[in-house]
């Protein structure tokens, strides 16, 4: 059973990684700040970050990734300040458009019931999901990709 379905979505794929310096961020709700420059928003989570913020400002660590949400460029300060931020940002490619999608959960789990008990007892051992995208609408580019092994991103509505 699916634990979410909708009807749109795109999948990209980036094609370079560009370094990114004292790059602006505007507000975005309280005191999270997104970079400014739409195109430099999916910051590179394989090089390193530095947000440039005030003492008064630290970073939030227990929001997102340690303060940072890599795939919408936003970062998340304790302060109201005027951050900015260093580090890289990818280059995104459409290539796949998505019309209707399902992502299924699964977890797996292992009887531990101990002689003696009243009721069995289940640890979970493996935790996953299956996404499944219905009615793409790809080109050859996609699929070599696919073949390639390339890391996608997969936006989901």
């Amino acid at each position: 059973m699916a634990i979410n379905k909708a009807t749109s979505g795109y999948v990209y794929f980036h094609a370079t990684s560009t370094t990114m310096t004292t790059e602006a961020m505007t507000s975005a709700a309280g005191n999270i700040y997104q970079i400014t420059d739409t195109d430099h928003q999916v910051i590179d989570p394989a090089v390193a970050v530095t947000v440039n913020h005030s003492a008064a400002a630290t970073i939030d660590t227990t929001w997102m990734d340690e303060g940072i949400d890599y795939y919408t460029g936003r970062v998340k300060l304790a302060a109201a300040d005027t951050p900015t931020i260093d580090g890289a940002y990818l280059t995104m490619t459409t290539l796949a458009s998505v019309v209707s999608w399902s992502l299924n959960p699964v977890k797996n789990a292992a009887e531990t019931t101990a002689l003696g008990d009243t009721w069995k007892k289940y640890t979970a051992i493996e935790e996953g999901a299956t996404l499944t995208l219905n009615r793409y609408y790809v080109d050859t580019e996609f699929w070599s990709h696919l073949d390639a092994g390339s890391k996608v991103l997969v936006q989901l509505f």
